[in-house]
């Protein structure tokens, strides 16, 4: 019985606060598409959803997925680049 408390009290955590939201959402997308064999198609989804949103949080959080798929996926000169990114738009 503790358990599940504790799995409802964390899933209100997650869905009450919006960067808890942002974050778990994005980590569920790339989940998704990996696990269907198609990390490419959460590369294609990150890099749209960046140029759909302002808010630093939100793009703080797609790129350190994002970046964790480039640099598994062969483009590591991309993940880099946005490491750069991030140091950037948060420096």
């Amino acid at each position: 019985m503790k358990n599940y408390i504790h799995i409802i009290q964390e899933f209100h955590t997650i869905a009450s606060g919006n960067d808890h939201a942002v974050a778990f959402a994005v980590m569920e997308i790339k989940s998704v598409y990996e696990d269907s064999g198609n990390p490419q198609g959460a590369i294609k989804e990150f890099e749209t959803l960046l140029t759909a949103t302002n808010n630093k949080t939100v793009r703080n959080v797609i790129r350190f997925q994002l970046l964790e798929l480039q640099k598994n996926n062969g483009q590591r000169d991309k993940a880099i680049e946005n490491l750069r990114l991030v140091l950037q738009e948060n420096g």
